[in-house]
């Protein structure tokens, strides 16, 4: 068995639980500091913290289960409280599937101490909820991606950020990010948009495993940082505020990454003058 697990469990979804007469799908789990083991790469100001990005994995693998490859989409996902995994703590994770009338599930991840409460209803955190549902006919064909060839739009863009600068940055500013939150391996920007190439890190576990590894997920986040003007990178600046993910609108997987192949990302920001960005 590894630590928190055992090696026929999924390593974000855990074993699925038997629920008699009940239509409600659970997954449950343990999360540890060092379980599964891309948390330890990832530290805000040295406390491992369960990412938004793991929770979406969760849900995605989910929706695999439930729907088959790629027949599914993940709408709606809100983060409301984060999942802070102090050295020495054990806590059990649970993700929960609801069925609502108009098809589909409520999703849930949701989580409580091993070692302080008991598993009654009041004690237990949601860190994540959204939805699952089954994808149209029309929405299982890949939309075609409205971006000039990549090489003429890199030639537009005004600045340029190699992956290892790119983390100092984020090191100084508190995200203590490991390997397997480092796929970030060159970012073209220009205004609020930009591409980046990713490359797959060396990490201890199967990527196969995962619909989108988690570190894949936060690391398409962390690239927007550097597709605001210059003079709004205080995203990522020494002393700035810390920002996290807090909704995710819509997410869809049509297929997963093959091994040795080129993995590039495309993001534009939206900037509505309220303190937040908006990703499309």
């Amino acid at each position: 068995a590894a630590a928190g697990g055992s090696g026929g469990e999924h390593p974000v979804l855990g074993h699925k639980m038997i629920l008699p007469k009940s239509k409600d799908v659970r997954f449950e789990s343990v999360m540890m500091p060092n379980w599964p083991h891309f948390l330890d790469d990832h530290r805000l100001f040295g406390t491992v913290v369960c990412p938004g990005a793991s929770h979406i994995a969760s849900m995605l693998a989910a929706g695999e289960n439930v729907f088959g490859d790629g027949g599914y989409v993940l709408e709606d996902v809100f983060f409301p409280q984060a999942l802070v995994l102090p050295d020495g703590v054990r806590m059990n994770y649970q993700l929960a599937l609801l069925p609502e009338e108009k098809g589909g599930y409520f999703t849930q991840s949701m989580s409580y101490s091993a070692e302080d409460a008991p598993a009654g209803t009041d004690y237990w955190a949601t860190h994540a909820t959204g939805r699952l549902r089954k994808a149209t006919d029309e929405e299982r064909k890949p939309e075609p991606l409205k971006l000039d060839s990549l090489e003429n739009f890199r030639s537009l863009c005004n600045r340029e950020i190699r992956g290892t600068d790119f983390y100092d940055m984020f090191w100084k500013a508190g995200y203590t990010l490991g390997e397997s939150f480092r796929w970030i391996d060159h970012l073209w920007s220009r205004d609020w948009e930009g591409v980046c190439r990713m490359r797959v890190p060396e990490v201890s576990e199967k990527l196969a495993d995962y619909v989108l590894h988690p570190g894949l997920i936060d690391s398409c986040l962390q690239a927007l940082a550097a597709f605001g003007p210059e003079n709004k990178l205080g995203i990522v600046s020494a002393g700035s505020t810390m920002r996290i993910p807090f909704h995710a609108a819509r997410m869809q997987v049509f297929r997963k990454p093959s091994p040795g192949t080129t993995i590039w990302m495309y993001g534009k920001l939206d900037d509505p003058g309220d303190g937040r960005d908006r990703i499309s």
